[in-house]
């Protein structure tokens, strides 16, 4: 497929035919190659068809809008191309060179999310818009738990922790998927990459996802620490969305444990062990 695919986007005049392809790791959805030579360092990421993921959703188009957005804010990758090929759609963009997960500290991540959260949004987008009230995310754990077998989903129902009644957040850009995978220590800043779910929404769903134990333990082997934690939150520095938050907390906990749910039951055994420590966090604040 690679020797294909690299003859197609050659012809297409988007990558030079003799260029080295290189495939990277670290994501579980789409398939990613470092294409460079001394012309070229760009990413190619091919996308899965037929994805339909509940939490986190695979849009192609969405991703390119996103880095278009966000081009030269030093936020993202700067963006290449947007082609169709015979094996799907892809996504081609700038290659970040720098350091994943451990090369990146919660306070910088907090910092930069902050900037995200600030980015100006525009008037007319086709931007999925998420739910800016609790209710929203108690019915997004529902509907997860849907495509569950009736049982583990009748059971972890059950668990939905009841909260005060809040108002409506006020919108903001999402990343949409802000796992430890997806951010990358450069040499100039902090960026974010795989911008597939992008949406407007709370900006507590940004933090409930990168401070998420599960995501936390599947991408980087461990859950933040408590220091970690409240270095995150004091460098995002806004007050009132991470009070927000706290409030918020033990849903995101517990949708974000529905989700693992789905996904151990779809036959990724880490997952499991991911919905265990969802339930400890939540079980500790109930």
């Amino acid at each position: 497929m690679q020797t294909q695919l690299a003859r197609e986007l050659s012809q297409n005049c988007l990558v030079p035919s003799q260029a080295a392809w290189q495939q990277l790791s670290g994501g579980r959805t789409n398939t990613c190659w470092r294409i460079k030579n001394q012309e070229i360092d760009v990413v190619c990421k091919l996308f899965q068809k037929g994805q339909n993921n509940p939490l986190f959703p695979n849009s192609p188009s969405d991703e390119f809008s996103v880095l278009k957005l966000l081009e030269r804010a030093n936020l993202s990758p700067d963006p290449v191309a947007y082609q169709e090929t015979t094996f799907g759609t892809c996504v081609l963009y700038c290659f970040l060179d720098g350091d994943a997960i451990s090369g990146v500290d919660a306070g910088e991540v907090g910092k930069t999310l902050a900037q995200l959260h600030n980015t100006p949004i525009p008037v007319r987008t086709h931007l999925r818009k998420l739910s800016l009230s609790p209710n929203g995310v108690s019915l997004h754990g529902v509907k997860i738990l849907d495509v569950c077998s009736f049982r583990t989903a009748q059971t972890h129902q059950k668990l939905m922790p009841v909260l005060p009644n809040l108002p409506a957040a006020t919108p903001v850009l999402l990343h949409g998927d802000l796992v430890p995978a997806n951010i990358i220590r450069t040499k100039i800043s902090v960026r974010f990459i795989d911008w597939q779910c992008p949406a407007l929404g709370d900006p507590c769903e940004d933090i409930a996802t990168y401070l998420s134990p599960a995501m936390q333990y599947l991408y980087a082997d461990e859950p933040l620490d408590e220091h970690q934690e409240a270095e995150f939150l004091r460098s995002y520095g806004n007050k009132e969305v991470i009070e927000r938050y706290h409030i918020l907390k033990p849903l995101y906990h517990w949708r974000m444990a529905a989700y693992c749910l789905w996904k151990a039951e779809d036959g990724v055994e880490d997952y499991a062990q991911g919905y265990a420590l969802e339930m400890m966090a939540l079980n500790r604040l109930v």
